[in-house]
């Protein structure tokens, strides 16, 4: 009896004591491991990047890259905790791998691509996760889908910004996103100015307001809330806005990006609180012709209008959501909805194209605006990249649309052809401006595998159009066995589960023979 206690008595203290034992063996063995990977620019979008982690205590910063895995380039920085590393003299549009660490203690392999000297920029906008972890995750997980240059973040990472722990769980979270999509970003109220925004983040000039440029896009990032020191805070960014205008005025499309909007349909605007804003700058971008201006702060999804000036709000990343109260709608207002969103948004040199979707990918609005009077035909498809289960018949909807400023009278062509010899050719009718048509298309795996679907719109080149590179689009089904959830948890836990159990199993069938022999 007593040899069956100890035994027992054995495994029990095994199970506990081994999973903890590696814990503590990780914190140990960790404080060199780069986390919190992310890239952005602090200068020119085509031929730069810089790359940002975090280590628990400071070490070296070395960035390895190359385009393969093998790198061949090198650059270091300081020792430090925050670590921010530039990389120069890249080549435009080209896929570099990188890893980060301390010369010794590495991360995994990843990659980015760099900035286009072309006409095209496609990207995301989205802001407000604050405290809410399962909307913030859900959001998290489609964006990481869509096949983009970059994204804008318009404040709110958390709830309070002086919480390193709140950070710690922003920046874990999106890592699986941040380490191969850059982000460009501008504080929220929530922030306050804290120390820790400008020590995780590497951005241009003065890093508070600044701007960037991407194909044919000048962005101009403004701060809009620091407790106390707003008067004076306006002040400077308003001369700084006016100079950083005039200084690229050469470029197709000028689009800003604050945290707080001028005017909204919800109460706070009532209550005054955007005042000071809109007297500021609202007659800045009116002057300077600003194509669109991109904020958060509400949250929610609202588009709005005034003086050829649109604004967007796009608060829904994941924080908890305002309601949109039919008593508080103003006439600046054209759509307006309670519900998480991101904004994706295709750019070219005569085309803006912005589109508002929830976390399905269904869509809430779209706004665009053409520098020529044509129609323009495009696939309206989001350039995603989803996993399905192999054996599953694939029901796929394709939408056509005539984006442009005059209508199609005609009826042309369109091709679908799938990397493993599926193809389809459609007959479009014709479209007037704005309108779309439907094809539902069938498709079932041949294989485990990737397959790339491309869309050619107007193939036989019939139509004269705004924009004749956007006619086609490509989107990708990985088609994989999706398994069921674990049993077990990731991490340190998981393989002393397995263990464990197995432990365990030998324990009660050791019990059970032994009673079967007496």
């Amino acid at each position: 009896m007593k040899s069956k206690k100890l035994y027992f008595f054995m495994i029990v203290t095994f199970l506990i004591i081994s999973p903890l034992s590696l814990l503590i063996f990780e914190v140990y063995a960790e404080d060199y491991n780069p986390i919190y990977i992310h890239l952005s620019w602090q200068n020119d979008t085509s031929s730069t990047m810089t790359v940002s982690w975090k280590t628990k205590d400071a070490t070296s910063s070395v960035v390895q890259y190359g385009t393969d895995e093998s790198y061949g380039n090198e650059e270091t920085g300081d020792s430090v905790e925050w670590h921010h590393v530039e990389l120069t003299g890249l080549s435009p549009e080209i896929i570099y791998h990188y890893r980060v660490g301390n010369g010794e203690t590495w991360s995994t392999d990843s990659y980015f691509k760099t900035g286009t000297l072309g006409d095209h920029a496609k990207f995301i906008a989205l802001g407000d996760t604050q405290s809410g972890t399962t909307a913030r995750n859900q959001m998290l997980r489609k964006i990481n889908n869509l096949d983009i240059d970059f994204a804008l973040y318009s404040g709110d990472f958390v709830e309070m910004g002086s919480n390193i722990n709140e950070w710690n769980g922003f920046l874990n979270s999106y890592e699986p996103f941040t380490n191969h999509i850059p982000m460009m970003t501008t504080l929220g109220n929530h922030e306050k100015n804290h120390s820790i925004y400008y020590n995780t983040f590497a951005l241009p000039g003065n890093e508070e307001y600044y701007s960037f440029n991407f194909g044919p896009v000048h962005f101009s990032i403004l701060h809009t809330y620091w407790e106390g020191i707003e008067n004076e805070n306006y002040t400077k960014q308003i001369d700084w806005l006016i100079t950083d205008l005039e200084a690229h005025d050469e470029y197709d499309w000028n689009v800003v990006m604050m945290h707080r909007p001028p005017f909204s349909s919800f109460v706070r605007y009532h209550q005054g609180w955007y005042d000071l804003i809109n007297e500021s700058f609202v007659p800045i971008f009116e002057q300077y012709e600003i194509d669109l201006v991109l904020t958060g702060h509400e949250h929610a999804y609202e588009r709005l209008y005034k003086n050829n000036v649109t604004y967007i709000i796009s608060g829904g990343a994941g924080a908890n959501l305002y309601d949109a109260i039919k008593d508080y709608r103003i006439n600046e207002s054209i759509s307006v909805e309670s519900t998480y969103n991101f904004l994706f948004l295709d750019v070219y040199d005569k085309q803006l194209d912005v589109r508002g979707f929830r976390p399905d990918y269904s869509l809430i609005d779209q706004f665009i605006s053409n520098k020529e009077n044509k129609p323009d035909l495009r696939c309206e498809n989001l350039p995603l990249s989803l996993d399905v289960h192999w054996k599953d018949t694939q029901k796929v909807n394709i939408t056509i649309a005539n984006n442009g400023e005059e209508d199609i009278i005609q009826e042309t062509k369109a091709q679908v052809e799938v990397s493993d010899g599926s193809s389809w050719d459609l007959t479009v009718p014709a479209l007037n401006k704005g309108e779309k048509t439907l094809f539902e298309l069938e498709w079932k795996p041949p294989e485990k595998g990737t397959f790339a679907w491309t869309v050619t719109v107007d193939s036989d080149s019939e139509i004269d159009e705004v924009v004749e590179e956007n006619n086609e689009l490509i989107f990708v089904f990985n088609a994989v066995k999706i398994e069921g959830a674990s049993f077990f948890a990731d991490g340190p836990w998981s393989i002393f589960g397995v263990i464990s159990s197995i432990m365990i199993v030998a324990y009660v069938t050791l019990r059970r023979r032994k009673k079967t022999l007496q």
